[in-house]
């Protein structure tokens, strides 16, 4: 998803996976070290974004 999406269906999806993985504070985002290359560094910053802005 990353490599292909807008910043904007990123961000959705993002939204849409933490309300299914995170309910009951049951998930943490840890992501790899390692990014592919062809992933736009706009997606990576709206993933870490998305995440950081959910409410704990």
């Amino acid at each position: 998803m990353l490599p292909y999406s807008s910043p904007e269906h990123v961000k959705n999806e993002i939204k849409r996976l933490l309300k299914e993985i995170g309910k009951n504070g049951g998930y943490i985002f840890a992501p790899a070290h390692s990014v592919p290359k062809d992933v736009p560094l706009e997606n990576l910053i709206v993933l870490v974004e998305t995440i950081q802005n959910q409410k704990k």
